[in-house]
């Protein structure tokens, strides 16, 4: 693919184009770790799939699997903030400036989390009704794999290899990944053996939180971090609460008094939506400024963005 893409490189590029053997050989040797790293964590990720349809049949499997997806922007939406706020952790590290990088890392984590949570949390707990409107009545046995599954996203708010990327350490991150690979596989053979595909959703939660605190508790020694220094506990617990609170609440009255029809999911998701943002933006929980940049950065027209001027910044 790269010979035939420099095929069709303007001939005066092409004419001042030099093999370095140095530069080639440093690349080789940094990027290897994270190209065996990828291709380790595709089979860390598609481990519970495979098992499952090999110790179960094929009605567990399909159950299992309508199940067995993480809610796909979510996921994404640490991808977006770190791309705003962590373009000088490399920078801060060569300077030796590890309490920036901190500070950084604690904003990343804290606003992300802000971003993630209350939605998750939502999406958890309206999952049987959001499970059979989106894949029918007859994949409604899915809804707790899914519940279980997403519980894996509340640790979704931060990279965990730029710290070994930024300080040209990431020949620990496949041995890391073999490890969770392995504990992985392990767990899923005696958890699926004994509860079925409840085991091999447990057994991805558990194997994937081992992955990340390992690959966090070994990223923060390379800048003399402390784990605690990186959380604001409190606006954690306190967007938990709410998040919990509210979606708890709405489903109680929800379940009780009105209907699951999709109308009404509708309509009970974006009044969550706009009730608990509001109240995380005007508790400054999440911090304004972040929230306008990405309004701009994502944004294809200007009116959310006058709006949450004219809401939150007074302007």
């Amino acid at each position: 693919k790269a010979i035939f893409c420099y095929r069709y490189l303007p001939s005066q590029l092409r004419a001042s184009f030099k093999y370095d053997p140095l530069s080639v050989r440093a690349q080789i040797k940094s990027g290897w770790p994270l190209g065996l790293s990828a291709i380790l964590g595709v089979a860390f990720w598609t481990m519970d799939g495979y098992m499952v349809s090999a110790m179960l049949d094929v009605e567990q499997y399909a159950i299992y699997k309508n199940g067995a997806f993480q809610i796909p922007f979510i996921s994404s939406i640490y991808g977006a903030v770190t791309a705003i706020l962590l373009p000088d952790v490399s920078r801060f590290f060569v300077g030796g400036k590890y309490q920036d990088i901190i500070t950084l890392k604690r904003r990343v984590i804290t606003n992300t989390a802000m971003l993630i949570f209350p939605t998750l949390i939502f999406c958890i707990v309206y999952a049987e009704p959001l499970i059979v409107t989106y894949l029918s009545e007859r994949y409604a046995a899915s809804y707790p794999i899914f519940m279980v599954y997403n519980l894996m996203l509340l640790g979704r708010f931060t990279s965990y290899d730029d710290l070994f990327i930024a300080t040209n350490n990431n020949r620990y991150i496949p041995q890391i990944y073999l490890l969770a690979l392995t504990l992985n596989f392990v767990l899923n053979l005696i958890l699926i053996a004994k509860f079925g595909i409840m085991g091999a959703a447990v057994a991805s939660v558990i194997s994937f939180y081992f992955l990340i605190i390992v690959l966090f508790g070994k990223s923060i020694s390379f800048i003399d971090g402390r784990a605690h220094e990186f959380f604001e506990w409190r606006k954690l617990a306190t967007t938990l609460m709410i998040s919990l609170g509210l979606s708890a609440l709405s489903f109680f009255l929800l379940k009780n008094f009105i209907d699951w029809s999709a109308l009404n999911l509708v309509l009970v998701s974006l009044l969550y939506i706009v009730v608990v943002y509001h109240l995380i933006i005007k508790m400054k929980l999440i911090e304004q400024d972040l929230l306008l940049s990405l309004l701009q950065k994502f944004g294809t027209n200007k009116l959310p963005e006058r709006i949450f001027k004219r809401l939150y910044l007074n302007a």
